[in-house]
């Protein structure tokens, strides 16, 4: 079912499944919820950056040799580095708390055996990799940009940026949306 994700698959909210509700939590399970929205408002910074770093370059303001060197150096971009992932210099922050997440915080998760949650987290599986392979094709575009000002290199950049946005914005949401009173309910700190 999810092996075979696209990026669009991400943006279909009615196909992604849900988890329990969790009820009557305390106000400090509650915060060990938000603890993964305040993570994911790190990555999203980064990624708001480029997007303004985008439009400079569009409108003229900026050079497009500029955009490779910020998207390497992306919070996100030093933890994929750091993991020797396949395309080394891109989006190492991201990969890392992917890597967390299904190292850790999944099977913790999934220990419970809540059967609704632990469909949720096999679905967060699923688009972390396609993420990752959004990741790959944003640095490949921004370091073809890198190389000579092209109006398709520009074009296929910018395509590769809004793509991983609003991927990686839409799992955000879903994530913090069906994780977070899973965490609290299970004590689970972030």
């Amino acid at each position: 079912m999810t092996a075979d994700l696209t990026p669009r698959d991400l943006m279909d909210d009615a196909a992604r499944p849900k988890a329990p509700a969790f009820e009557n939590l305390n106000p400090l399970q509650e915060l060990n919820g938000r603890g993964l929205a305040a993570i994911h408002r790190w990555y999203l910074r980064d990624l708001s950056a480029v997007g303004r770093l985008m439009a400079e370059i569009r409108d003229g303001m900026a050079d497009p040799a500029s955009l490779a060197p910020r998207v390497r150096d992306m919070q996100m971009a030093q933890n994929f580095r750091q993991f020797g992932t396949a395309c080394g210099e891109q989006c190492r922050a991201l990969t890392s708390h992917h890597q967390i997440e299904d190292g850790y915080l999944y099977p913790q998760l999934e220990r419970h055996g809540n059967d609704p949650l632990n469909a949720v987290l096999t679905r967060l599986r699923a688009e972390h990799a396609v993420i990752h392979d959004l990741i790959i094709d944003l640095w490949d575009a921004a370091a073809a940009l890198s190389e000579g000002v092209d109006r398709d290199d520009f074009h296929a950049c910018a395509t590769a940026f809004v793509a991983l946005d609003q991927a990686v914005r839409s799992h955000f949401r879903y994530e913090e949306t069906e994780l977070a009173p899973a965490l609290g309910f299970y004590d689970m700190r972030v």
